[in-house]
């Protein structure tokens, strides 16, 4: 009766959990998509990314049935943390239970769960999962306020390129630890001696749950598994976690070399372009001090043409009055030089004779 009272309630807690539990580890190895659902051109394992962070899980959760009502049952769900903030980041992937083929990208915008910061101090209520998780809803039916834009989710989709890895307490994570299944049988067995209990309300409850008692009996590789894995899961969680760190790590610092190197391109050619304006107002000043050149060298030559004209023209003219002048002149010259010979030349007897005779 004792042992009944300490650890009835976790047991019966349990025993729906562990009933599904054998059913799952009956067939743990299965196919998915299944055989016959199986399709070469079609993807079930698909990337979902949202344009901002998610604030809560009920992003993530509005996301899953806003798939499920154009693709289909969503059988696995994976959200990636942010590292930094312990929130849902920006990426997500499901796996769906029939094989889709998707064409390119595709693009969605479906409404955002209302969440009120301020009246969720500990997080979202059961109320604002209960609404994620209800049917999913198009943009037609946002009812925003006056005056107020209505908050959407905006993400893509597209089939999932990188390897899916299968951690072992995916296969060993439901399964009950050996402390557990030696509980169960103690209270199992405990239900067999209490005969019902008062007034029989407990009758038929051992007979339930009498398939724990077997489990007992488990295999001791399965339970040493079993034990192994659920000593590694920390480990193997704390790592997937520090790789999404170093991935959103690694995008980040990507992001922020992408940004330097803008930076420095951007630099660099506002100074080609500061050098090509420098070099263009160098040619433009050299154009403008050669035409200036040419223009004052083109002033001398015609000054000088001019001067030399007007030399020529003055020439000319004193050449001719020169000439005139010497025209004039030439009737007399030659009078007197002929009176001035006739004067020297010494008289003759005839010469002589009319000389006399003139006197």
């Amino acid at each position: 009766m004792s042992t009944f009272s300490r650890t009835g309630a976790a047991a019966l807690a349990r025993a729906s959990f562990a009933s599904t539990s054998r059913a799952a580890s009956s067939r743990t190895y299965v196919a998915i998509p299944a055989p016959e659902l199986a399709n070469a051109k079609g993807e079930v394992n698909l990337a979902i990314r949202t344009f901002d962070r998610m604030r809560n899980m009920t992003y993530a959760f509005a996301i899953v049935r806003a798939i499920e009502a154009k693709y289909g049952v969503v059988l696995n769900v994976e959200v990636l943390k942010d590292a930094d903030t312990l929130r849902p980041a920006n990426r997500m992937f499901v796996t769906l239970l029939k094989p889709i083929e998707l064409e390119g990208e595709q693009h969605f915008e479906i409404p955002a769960p209302k969440y009120n910061p301020a009246e969720s101090t500990g997080g979202v209520t059961l109320a604002e999962v209960q609404a994620a998780l209800g049917p999913a809803q198009s943009m037609d039916d946002i009812e925003a306020t006056e005056g107020e834009m209505p908050r959407t989710i905006k993400f893509t989709l597209e089939p999932r390129t990188g390897r899916f890895r299968e951690f072992r307490y995916m296969r060993y994570g439901n399964r009950r630890s050996y402390g557990e299944i030696r509980e169960d049988n103690e209270i199992v067995r405990a239900l067999e001696s209490f005969s019902g209990g008062f007034f029989g309300g407990l009758s038929g409850v051992s007979d339930k749950f009498k398939d724990l008692i077997t489990e007992a009996t488990v295999d001791p590789r399965e339970r040493k598994a079993a034990e192994e894995a659920e000593e590694t899961l920390r480990a193997e969680v704390a790592a997937e976690e520090a790789q999404i760190a170093r991935d959103l790590a690694a995008q980040k610092a990507k992001r922020a070399a992408a940004a330097n190197a803008a930076a420095v391109q951007a630099v660099a050619v506002e100074e080609v372009h500061v050098k090509e304006e420098e070099v263009v107002e160098d040619k433009i000043s050299r154009l403008e001090m050669l035409k200036n050149r040419a223009l004052e060298a083109a002033r001398r030559k015609a000054a000088a043409d001019a001067e030399a004209r007007q030399a020529a023209v003055a020439s000319k003219a004193a050449s001719a009055a020169a000439r005139v002048q010497a025209a004039k002149a030439e009737p007399a010259l030659a009078a007197k030089e002929k009176k001035e010979k006739e004067t020297k030349e010494e008289p003759t007897a005839k010469s002589a004779w009319r000389w006399f005779e003139k006197k």
